[in-house]
């Protein structure tokens, strides 16, 4: 087998790290080279195959010590101090909110409104984008809850 003809290292439905982004996905697509990932909130990106590992945990063993394959998934962090949890539309988050996703809370660094829709794109310095569409929670800053 020659070199162009190479198995490539990964294959549609394979759990990768892109390394160079920090950023966890599963392959959508393989083509020369470029893998199309998707993380669990449905956010596409292309990634370069030579920056990117197989991931070689498996969920049994991401369970283990926390009643098995069967138990409880992750906890979700406590809330932190100095934050209080509010039920609101995409159309009402500010910049400075933690929004809760993938088992952590990331801070709204800055957000889109795509044109004639309430629907906000939230951006963040510790997570992907994120497409915000119907109400949900949000923690606010205290100073900022009365205001």
């Amino acid at each position: 087998m020659s070199q162009r003809e190479r198995e490539p290292r990964f294959r549609k439905g394979d759990r990768v790290t892109d390394t160079e982004r920090g950023e966890r996905g599963v392959v959508k697509v393989v083509h020369r080279g470029v893998l199309e990932l998707e993380n669990s909130n449905g956010f596409v990106w292309p990634a370069m195959e030579t920056v990117c590992v197989k991931d070689t945990s498996s969920g049994e063993a991401r369970n283990r010590g926390r009643g098995g394959a069967k138990g409880p998934g992750p906890a979700r962090p406590k809330v932190p101090i100095g934050f209080e949890a509010i039920e609101c539309p995409p159309t009402d988050v500010r910049v400075g909110d933690l929004i809760p996703l993938d088992g952590g809370y990331h801070r709204v660094h800055d957000m889109r409104a795509p044109s004639g829709r309430s629907e906000r794109v939230l951006i963040f310095r510790t997570h992907a984008p994120w497409v915000m569409a119907m109400h949900g929670k949000v923690y606010r800053p205290l100073a900022r809850v009365a205001a």
